[in-house]
């Protein structure tokens, strides 16, 4: 069937442009989209070429909502007519010339999916109640989520968020709801600002030049667990520094970092000694825990416990999409967090 899709091509510009995606089979289920969340990070990866899943042209995206249209005859656990939050198009879809499109993302006005019970990609509920344009970017605090599930920060701990983007005002969110004393660092004052509004106890500005006196004062042995949220590879020298030291006596070891940022796919080095001296237990979650985790952030935002829509800092509709991929691109960094709305429920 025809669809329309936010295009990405070689030289970075972005069109929305008619798509050809493949017939709904047995296991999938066809979606029309509601709302596509903007992955800023992960995406902007891509169109620069810091990430590469394949050639151009590209369409980027991995979350979205909307209203399933068509199930596959082997498809009992979904209807028409359900509230949905997919991952993006399952791959094989191209342009009207027959152009292969990389990456099959969620910026799209159809998405079709495999819902079998098997794919780490299948569609689940949205709850009622819950808005589809906040539920449109459940994967960055899904993958918070992971990054906290694997590296256990106690309620009693000092947790150092390192980058207040999406995924680290995720971690900064659900380390408040856990128990943790949240310290967010971030040179952006309105990142830091919905910190606050998220649970963290203290921020700190790292543009200001006594940021490392203020830190200090705060946690004067330093955090128990940092999650370095970035993406940076130039930042880790620096956060590294913000884990406490532990004496070699002690038994449960030295801190915990959380390499909670996605790296790129070149190589980088970093100074062993930091690590070493503090006896680091170092955690590399990747992705976003599948769909328990997804479920679990669908009904934190149910209960109200997470107030994800304050992320959000624009609501557009689709049309406007290579306008504000030309901006992102750009520099402008008043697009933190970007939801398209492609069709009214």
């Amino acid at each position: 069937m025809e669809a329309h899709a936010l295009i990405v091509h070689e030289d970075q510009s972005a069109t929305i442009e008619p798509i050809l995606l493949g017939e709904v089979g047995p296991h999938d289920v066809l979606v029309r989209t509601v709302c596509s969340g903007v992955s800023i990070g992960t995406e902007f990866a891509l169109v620069r070429g810091k990430l590469n899943w394949g050639p151009y042209p590209i369409c980027t995206g991995y979350q979205n909502t909307g209203i399933v249209e068509e199930v596959g005859r082997e498809v009992t656990h979904l209807k028409v007519g359900d509230r949905v939050f997919t991952r993006g198009n399952k791959a094989g879809y191209s342009l009207t010339d027959g152009t292969r499109i990389s990456c099959s993302g969620s910026h799209a006005s159809y998405t079709l999916c495999d819902a079998s019970i098997e794919s780490p990609q299948r569609p689940g509920l949205v709850p009622e109640g819950v808005d589809m344009g906040t539920a449109a970017m459940f994967v960055m605090p899904s993958v918070a989520l992971h990054g906290i599930d694997i590296s256990q920060p106690r309620a009693i701990d000092t947790v150092v968020v390192y980058g207040a983007g999406q995924i680290g005002l995720g971690v900064v969110a659900l380390t408040a709801l856990r128990g943790c004393r949240v310290i967010a660092l971030d040179v952006n004052k309105k990142a830091l600002s919905l910190a606050t509004e998220l649970g963290a106890e203290h921020v700190v500005n790292v543009s200001e030049t006594d940021w490392r006196a203020t830190f200090d004062a705060l946690a004067p042995d330093g955090a128990d667990v940092v999650f370095e949220s970035t993406g940076i590879p130039d930042c880790l020298e620096t956060a590294v520094q913000l884990a406490r030291r532990t004496p070699m006596a002690s038994v449960d070891g030295g801190a915990k970092f959380v390499y909670q940022g996605n790296y790129g796919q070149d190589p980088f080095t970093r100074t062993f000694l930091p690590f070493h001296g503090r006896q680091l237990r170092c955690y590399y979650p990747c992705d976003d825990g599948h769909m328990q985790n997804r479920l679990r952030i669908m009904q934190l935002l149910k209960s109200g416990a997470l107030a994800w829509d304050r992320v959000i800092s624009h609501r557009l509709p689709s049309s406007e999409g290579p306008a504000v991929f030309a901006a992102i691109n750009s520099g402008d960094k008043a697009y933190s967090s970007v939801v398209f709305e492609w069709s009214a429920e």
